[in-house]
């Protein structure tokens, strides 16, 4: 159990956090844009906009950590914003539908970043 005031646990396909204890994961939507980026890529620089499932204080700091982590290892094969996906992304990583996220949908994520 995390008590009040420590740092989200990692866990194997996301991270938890002490708003979420029962081992769910938190979902963020990346899509890459030119305006209004809040996050940016430390390699290329690309900006994204984010839409997350859930935005406690603590769960975006340890999400924005994951998805730097994430960014970087877009350049394993290339060095520019090309190695981004050209689509919406999660993270993490999740095999079904995107619109069906929870990023997406508690998000209030736009039909362009799908």
């Amino acid at each position: 159990m995390v008590g009040r005031g420590r740092l989200p646990l990692l866990s194997v396909c996301g991270w938890m956090s002490p708003a979420n204890e029962r081992g769910k994961t938190m979902q963020v939507l990346l899509k890459s844009t030119e305006e209004k980026a809040e996050a940016h890529c430390c390699v290329c620089g690309q900006g994204f906009a984010m839409f997350w499932e859930r935005q406690t204080r603590m769960e975006r700091a340890e999400a924005l950590r994951e998805i730097q982590k994430v960014l970087v290892s877009h350049h394993r094969h290339s060095a520019g914003a090309q190695a981004h996906p050209q689509r919406g992304f999660l993270v993490p990583q999740w095999d079904g539908p995107i619109a069906y996220s929870g990023a997406a949908i508690l998000g209030n994520a736009p039909s362009w970043a799908l």
